[in-house]
C-alpha cells in the first residue's frame, strides 16, 4: 500500500544517507505494514528483516542485528525456491556482523553459505564473488594463521580477475599479496616475488 512505499523508500533513502537510527525505525514500521497487509511470510519479509539488521549494526546496536538476522534466516528457511542472492546478502552481513565480535568460525561459516549462494546464480556478480572468496581467505587466515586453507580462495579470485572481472584496486592488492605469502609459505620463493611484485604494480 501507499504507506508501506512512503516508509520503505524514506528508510532507504535514510540508509543511504547514513542516519541508521532512523533507517531502523522506518524498516520496522516497513515490516509490520507489510505484515499486516500480507498476512504471511514470504521473501520481502525476510529481505525487510535484513534491511532492518544492517540499518542496526551500523548503528551499533549489535545484538539487534543479530536477532534481526536470525529472523530473516528463520524466514528464509521456511520458504522455498529462495532468490539466492537474498541469502547470500544475508549471509555476507552475517559474516560482517560475527568478524566484528572476532567470533572467526561463525564468520567463516556464513562467508562459505553466502559463496555456496553465489555458486547457483545465474550470471551472477563476479565481483561479489571475488570479494566473498577474499574474505574467506582472509578469515581462514586469521584462524590458522597460516595459507594452506586461504590458497584456494585466493586462487578462485585470481581466476576470475584474469576472465576479465574488475576489482577494487585496495582488493586487488589483498589478493596478489595473499597469494604472495601463500607461495612464500610453500617454498616457492620465485612465485612469491612474482605476486609480491603485482602488489607494487597493482598499488600505483
Amino acid at each position: 500500500n501507499e504507506e508501506y512505499d512512503i516508509t520503505f523508500t524514506s528508510a532507504i533513502d535514510n540508509l543511504k544517507a547514513g542516519d541508521f537510527s532512523k533507517a531502523h525505525k522506518q524498516f520496522d514500521t516497513a515490516l509490520k505494514l507489510y505484515l499486516a497487509n500480507k498476512g504471511e511470510l514470504d521473501e520481502n519479509v525476510a529481505y525487510l528483516y535484513v534491511q532492518k539488521g544492517v540499518a542496526a549494526f551500523k548503528n551499533k546496536q549489535i545484538q539487534e542485528a543479530e536477532k534481526c538476522f536470525s529472523e530473516a534466516e528463520r524466514s528464509i528457511k521456511s520458504l522455498t525456491d529462495v532468490d539466492p542472492n537474498l541469502i547470500s546478502y544475508l549471509y555476507t552481513n552475517m559474516e560482517t556482523l560475527f568478524s566484528s565480535g572476532k567470533d572467526i568460525d561463525r564468520a567463516i561459516y556464513y562467508a562459505k553459505q553466502a559463496l555456496d549462494m553465489q555458486n547457483k546464480v545465474p550470471n551472477n556478480d563476479k565481483e561479489n564473488f571475488v570479494n566473498i572468496n577474499l574474505r574467506i581467505a582472509e578469515l581462514l587466515h586469521a584462524k590458522a594463521r597460516n595459507y594452506q586453507d586461504s590458497l584456494p580462495y585466493y586462487q578462485a579470485c585470481e581466476t576470475e580477475i584474469a576472465n576479465g572481472t574488475k576489482v577494487d584496486p585496495s582488493n586487488l592488492c589483498s589478493i596478489y599479496e595473499g597469494l604472495g605469502h601463500s607461495y612464500f609459505e610453500k617454498g616457492d620463493y620465485q612465485k612469491a616475488l612474482e605476486y609480491y611484485t603485482k602488489v607494487e604494480e597493482s598499488g600505483k
